[in-house]
């Protein structure tokens, strides 16, 4: 008969759903779920639960909310629930040493990239920015050095041209489930195969800052769709729209666009609008298919060219008037 392991789950983000409900469905024992607190949200910045607090409430898990992990209060109800084994996934809280030791069978981390590449916070976000054709996840021993732990599984797949980080994060989280649960099926059995990351390989894919999603038009129109993507749904790929019949600027979020070499005008200066309305970059035009005004909708390219009288010879660029 195999042995049945009581986990303890720590995770946060949406990206984790998938796997928490496929180990809530198997027989091993879910004898707590870890995330972060209640965090202001939305206009109103009203306190909102964690994805996987919602989830692990839906199932009738016991939950704790913890702000520090590493914290003795903390790591006391952790080690109370007598787990065998931690598994975590996008809980965005570092492992100290204790912790690690909690649990007879270790900890185990997801992590949405082929190891060791993209370690870090924004694994996603960065190999779509680079515009990477192939990403993964990786199950992984945790150790006190970030995503450094030795590989326990690995499956990659090929990213859809299409994909943004919300698309593309969905995808991996449900491919994680089966994945995670082969894994917590080896270590309880015993057979699983650890194997040591080349760390020489090692590339890093820090945390991403707001500012970094403003849209440079001097930059080729594939890079720029590679800024879309990437920022697509937070925090939002941004720039200026400035109008020649108001002489105003707005600020603008492009959702969805497509990369255009056949139309581009090399004499005209990159983010000026064309007579086709697709937008001048320093290679090739982006032809914008959804955007969002600030404070306003999602809405198709030709409703805002409608609503706002746009004309060949306006602009759009990183910065304000």
């Amino acid at each position: 008969m195999p042995f049945i392991m009581k986990i303890v789950f720590l995770g946060s983000d949406a990206i984790a759903t998938d796997c928490l409900a496929r180990l809530a469905d198997s027989p091993h024992e879910l004898v707590a779920v870890v995330t972060q607190p209640d965090r202001p949200a939305g206009r109103g910045r009203k306190p909102r639960p964690t994805a996987i607090r919602q989830l692990a409430q839906q199932l009738d898990l016991k939950t704790l909310a913890l702000a520090d992990v590493n914290a003795p209060p903390a790591l006391e109800q952790i080690a109370n629930s007598k787990p065998d084994l931690l598994v975590t996934f996008a809980f965005n809280q570092k492992f100290g040493s204790v912790l690690l030791r909690t649990a007879p069978a270790g900890a185990i981390n997801v992590h949405p990239s082929l190891l060791p590449a993209y370690r870090g916070a924004a694994p996603v976000a960065r190999a779509l920015l680079n515009g990477d054709r192939r990403t993964g996840l990786s199950i992984i021993r945790m150790t006190e050095n970030l995503d450094a732990g030795d590989i326990l599984a690995q499956q990659s797949y090929d990213i859809d041209p299409e994909h943004t980080t919300g698309s593309l994060e969905k995808f991996l989280g449900q491919q994680s489930a089966p994945l995670v649960l082969k894994v917590v099926e080896q270590i309880a059995a015993g057979t699983v195969e650890p194997r040591p990351q080349d760390h020489t390989q090692a590339t890093i894919a820090p945390k991403i800052k707001k500012a970094e999603a403003r849209l440079d038009f001097f930059l080729s129109a594939h890079e720029l769709l590679n800024y879309i993507r990437a920022f697509t749904p937070w925090p939002g790929a941004f720039a200026f729209f400035h109008s020649q019949a108001s002489h105003k600027s707005e600020r603008v979020v492009i959702t969805w666009a497509v990369a255009d070499y056949g139309s581009a005008d090399s004499t005209v200066e990159p983010g000026m609008v064309l007579p086709d309305l697709s937008i001048q970059c320093g290679q090739g035009v982006l032809k914008i298919a959804k955007i969002k005004p600030a404070g306003g909708r999602e809405m198709p390219w030709q409703d805002f060219v409608n609503g706002r009288r746009l004309q060949p010879g306006d602009r759009i660029t990183d910065h304000e008037c």
